[in-house]
């Protein structure tokens, strides 16, 4: 009773209102200093129409301790009455905080203004008692209090141009119509202990912090700091395990040790090991006799190479004990933004097991507001996060460890009996309060800053929040420039001229020194000797051998740092009103999601996680147009227009888009960029499991240029128009067509890649379109059996075949032993036609035994990998006795195709497996194809006329229609029954057209009675 009628009198106090009618202004241009619990200095009673501050204004409340040694009261913010205008040109520090409204006797409302001006600060300071009075009674426990500090502004007007500023415990609001915060300050202090304030530039603490102990069994935790398991064993171990080379580094390796934990993700476990590779190691040694020796090593490995670990040997407090306690310091550089450049986070871990005595486990009192699961701590080690004394007066590491330190041949045990350990496990977070039961959603967190406003302008506001940072505002003119550092944050954000900008609002990641830390440390003896040879005693005259034993004490302590300095920032709530909204930030979104927008352009990253993991219209009511040039993350799938009546206007992506399944509708859709719909996740075994698909467009029209599609199912097209341009399509499972109007490519070097593990399928012939630059691979994993249907018209080895019947310009069937790849038409009558056939694996051996046509399907092809006569007939039956697969040797597409001369030097195409054909002579010159320099320009280019001439060297004359560029060998030969040609002289034909050249070989074999000549030339 007497607590809540001190805390009643405290609120009347500090709120009075007060029947005199107020003054007009309360100005303060010196020092107030007043503390609450001295009468003669209670703090004004401040009842003005404005308030303004040019100098210091500080009101400071003194902690009194109640008989168990914790506060009687908690403290209530300062606040005047009845101000409308606020002004703070100075300094103005509160214990606990202040209140800024209007306050009369009707009760409260916003003032009309408030102003802390460029150079000015508003700092609320709380009180963290995580250490009661030392003299209190602790025979009945009270939870530890932490005395929250708050700046709470409520205003129509309000501008900050300077800093508002609170503990790490406390609350910054703000609430206003028009809220300026540009180049203005708003932080929530780092974690940090109460006596870091009082004592820390001044004393340091034995033992880690002062007053840590209580009453022999009980322990507080310093701010942020909890118990995450402990234990111990003594073994039995061979001490050459604990240190050891290993592929070309080193391992530090635990013994095997029993843990306890009630904090997740650990369990009861037993034989618990854990190992270091290349850790850091800090070594010290030390004889108390000359038989005497300790080696005391320390190994460290940190997870985050943004943390330094630097280590001190600290005195034991027993002055006969050589052994010393070492201390860890961690630290990390930790940005500022709101001040500017880097502060350092430190943290400070001790282990006393081999300089003091008396070993146990020590209650965290913190944990024990949950009496029946307390946590625990033993007393050797100790975690601050001020520096202890050990560290600083400690002595710095003097023997570099290697393994032979700990084990060498002259030691008398490999395995030693009874080394005696102790395990400990901690974790460090950046806000105050970290007891099992705070409870609540991380929006109700200590060290939060919440801003509520009509129109905000956040143009270089520099934001530092500790537990969660809400921002909510109708109208949020600029946040250029602006950025808001905290792991945790929620927005509400909208703009009444219709064009919404969400950029500096979201840092990529929060630079904080959060995590675990796991230790193990263990002591254990073992023994060597040396030899001391003594003169001879007279009159003995042999040297006399003295053997000394030496005894060595060890102390091994292996600390695994874990923690972490860069987090991802949360995204909690995602809440936005405006015609148009442009997302630069990275967002990850995990509570509460919706985008109440005409369209939206996502240039930085929107990550769907947690509670929302769908993209859905529910939570995109009014979207029509979505552009992506960021980055689309989601969880489970994304519904992009396809789970409502009316699909989107307009869906172009040239970024990433990233689920488990996408559903496409859009009247327009474009792709440059990738969309997946895939997952890897690792199964209990180890093994990884593809988790998607399908992946679905239906658009009335798509164009599909320098992109691609992968899917861990199925991929499908529908819709009236597609065009794809080097676009690459990958699915584990089927690819369908279901376009009506055109579906094509841009020829024959549009590069497209698709690839297919479960068939591909056209569903029906759309009017025109052709896919001549599209190579399509469809292969089937072992023991399966891809199918495929086609809805092209059968219009036999006619070259119309080839035209708007979405023809593959490359198509590869790839089989395995055991795999089948079954094609057939849609209807009775289809047919597939192929520019250039690529057969592969197990079919270039055996056809039939991985590949089948339906009777309601022929496949036409203009060229292959293999002899195209191998191919052609292949797949007969009685309705098609002439085969399934049918060569049309008259067509010459972009991918069949060489370039033949003629007569009159133009270049045509003609087909390649046609060109160089050793069974067919087109032109019907009695030269086959492959032979056949022109073989389109029957026997024009084949005549040679040998003729004699007088009155020359050589009597002979060849003449012959020599084709342009071409090498010709001019041979003889004296029979034709068994001739030897022999190279009499070469001709190339230098000219750009065909025409007849004459030249006189030589006569080599004059004399014979025989002379036969020719004239060669190979085929290009």
């Amino acid at each position: 009773m007497k607590k809540l009628f001190l805390a009643l009198i405290a609120a009347g106090w500090l709120a009075a209102p007060v029947a005199a009618q107020p003054i007009p202004l309360y100005e303060n241009f010196g020092q107030v200093n007043y503390r609450i619990d001295i009468p003669e200095e209670a703090p004004p009673l401040i009842d003005a129409l404005a308030f303004a501050n040019y100098g210091s204004f500080e009101i400071t409340n003194v902690v009194k301790f109640n008989t168990l040694g914790f506060f009687n009261d908690l403290g209530l913010p300062y606040e005047p009455s009845s101000v409308l205008n606020f002004t703070n040109r100075g300094t103005m520090q509160g214990m606990f905080g202040f209140r800024f409204d209007t306050s009369t006797d009707s009760g409260r409302r916003p003032a009309a203004s408030f102003v802390n001006a460029n150079g000015a600060i508003i700092d609320a300071v709380g009180i963290v008692q995580d250490e009661p009075n030392p003299f209190a009674d602790l025979t009945v426990f009270t939870p530890p209090i932490i005395a929250n500090s708050y700046v709470m502004i409520s205003a129509t007007n309000i501008a900050n141009r300077g800093l508002l500023q609170s503990d790490n415990q406390g609350l910054i609001r703000l609430e206003g119509q028009n809220v300026d915060l540009s180049r203005g300050g708003i932080k929530i202090k780092s974690v940090i202990n109460f006596y870091d304030n009082l004592f820390s530039q001044i004393f340091c603490f034995f033992g880690g912090t002062t007053f840590r102990r209580l009453g022999g069994y009980f322990y507080i935790p310093d701010i942020g700091i909890s118990d995450a398991y402990w234990g111990g064993k003594t073994n039995d171990w061979p001490v050459d395990s604990i240190y050891f080379p290993f592929g070309g580094g080193f391992v530090a390796l635990t013994p095997p040790h029993d843990i306890t934990g009630l904090r997740p993700p650990y369990f009861t476990v037993f034989d618990n090991q854990f190992f270091l590779l290349n850790p850091q190691t800090f070594g010290y040694t030390a004889a108390s006799t000359p038989t005497n020796i300790i080696f005391q090593a320390v190994f460290v490995v940190n997870d985050d190479t943004n943390i330094f670990a630097d280590v001190r040997f600290g005195p034991s407090t027993i002055v006969t004990n050589p052994f010393t306690a070492p201390v860890i310091e961690f630290s990390a550089l930790e940005p500022d933004v709101v001040a500017g450049g880097f502060t350092t986070n430190k943290l400070y871990f001790m282990d006393q097991y081999v300089a003091e005595t008396n070993h146990f486990l020590l209650t965290n009192l913190n944990s024990s507001a949950s009496v029946l699961s307390p946590t625990a701590m033993p007393t050797n080690y100790a975690v601050s996060r001020t520096m202890p004394c050990e560290f600083f007066i400690g002595r710095r590491p003097n023997i570099d460890i290697t393994p032979d330190v700990f084990y060498n041949a002259t030691y008398s045990n490999r395995v030693v009996q009874g080394l005696e350990a102790s395990a400990y496990s901690w974790r460090a977070t950046n806000v105050s309060l970290t007891l099992p039961n705070s409870g609540g959603p991380i929006t109700n967190a200590s060290g939060r800053i919440e801003i509520n406003a009509d129109t905000l302008n956040m143009e270089r506001t520099r934001i530092r929040g500790e537990g969660f940072v809400s921002i909510k505002a109708n109208h949020l003119l600029s946040s250029s420039n602006a950025v808001v550092d905290v792991d945790h944050v929620g927005y509400t954000l909208g703009a009444t001229n219709g064009n919404l900008v969400v950029q500096n609002l979201v840092n990529d990641v929060t630079r904080r020194m959060s995590g675990d830390v796991l230790s193990w440390s263990g002591t254990w003896s073992n023994f060597t000797g040396s030899l001391t040879v003594l003169p001879p005693v007279p009159p003995d005259t042999n040297a006399v051998i003295v053997t000394n034993v030496i005894t060595l004490s060890f102390h091994a302590w292996i600390v695994w740092n874990r923690l972490q300095t860069r987090f991802p920032v949360t995204v909690h709530e995602f809440v936005t009103h405006s015609t148009n909204v442009t997302v630069g930030d990275r967002l990850n979104i995990t509570d509460s999601l919706s985008v109440d927008a005409e369209r939206l352009t996502v240039t930085g990253a929107m990550n769907i996680l947690d509670t929302v993991h769908d993209w859905k219209a529910a939570n995109f009511p009014r979207l029509s147009y979505l552009t992506n040039l960021g980055t689309i993350n989601i969880t489970n799938a994304g519904f992009f227009g396809s789970d409502r009546t009316q699909p989107y206007v307009s869906m172009v992506n040239r970024g990433s888009i990233l689920g488990v399944t996408h559903l496409i509708n859009a009247d327009n859709f474009e792709n440059s960029g990738s969309i997946t719909a895939l997952r890897r996740y690792v199964n209990n075994a180890g093994g990884v499991l593809n988790v998607g698909g399908p992946l679905i467009v239906q658009t009335r029209s798509g164009k599909l240029a320098g992109g691609i599609f992968v899917s861990g199912g199925d991929i499908r097209f529908e819709g009236s128009d597609l065009k794809f341009l080097n676009h690459t399509n990958e699915a584990s499972g089927a690819l369908f067509l279901d376009v009506t109007n055109s579906l094509a490519d841009s020829g024959g070097g549009a590069g497209n890649d698709w690839r297919v593990s479960d068939g591909f399928n056209l569903l029906s012939k759309p009017v025109s379109g052709d896919l001549f630059g599209t190579t399509l691979r469809t292969t089937a994993p072992q023991f399966r059996e891809a199918h495929h249907t086609w809805a092209g018209e059968d219009r036999g080895t006619n070259l119309a075949g080839f035209n708007n019947n979405v023809v593959i310009g490359h198509l590869i069937l790839d089989a395995v032993n055991g795999s089948l790849l079954s094609f057939s038409g849609t209807g009775s009558n289809n047919a597939l036609y192929v520019d250039f056939l690529d057969i592969r694996g197990v079919l270039t051996n055996d056809l039939p035994s991985a590949w089948s046509i339906d009777t309601n399907l022929v496949i036409y092809f203009a060229d292959a990998n293999v002899p195209v006569d191998t191919l052609d007939g292949q797949f007969a039956d009685a309705q098609k006795p002439d085969g399934r697969l049918r060569w049309v040797k008259d067509f010459a597409g972009p991918n069949s195709s060489v370039d033949v001369l003629l007569a009159n030097g133009q270049t045509v195409k003609m087909n390649r497996a046609l060109r160089f054909s050793t069974t067919i002579d087109t032109d019907g010159d009695g030269v086959v194809n492959a032979y056949d320099a022109y073989p389109l320009d029957a026997g024009q280019w084949n005549g040679v006329t040998l003729s004699v001439q007088s009155g020359r060297q050589s009597p002979l004359r060849l003449s012959w229609m020599a084709a342009p560029g071409i090498v010709y060998q001019v041979e003889t030969a004296t029979n034709l029954a068994a001739p030897k040609w022999q190279t009499v002289t070469s001709y190339t034909n230098l000219s750009l057209a065909g025409s007849v050249v004459t030249i006189s070989p030589a006569d080599v074999n004059a004399g014979e009675v025989q002379r036969y000549y020719r004239v060669r030339y190979t085929p290009q």
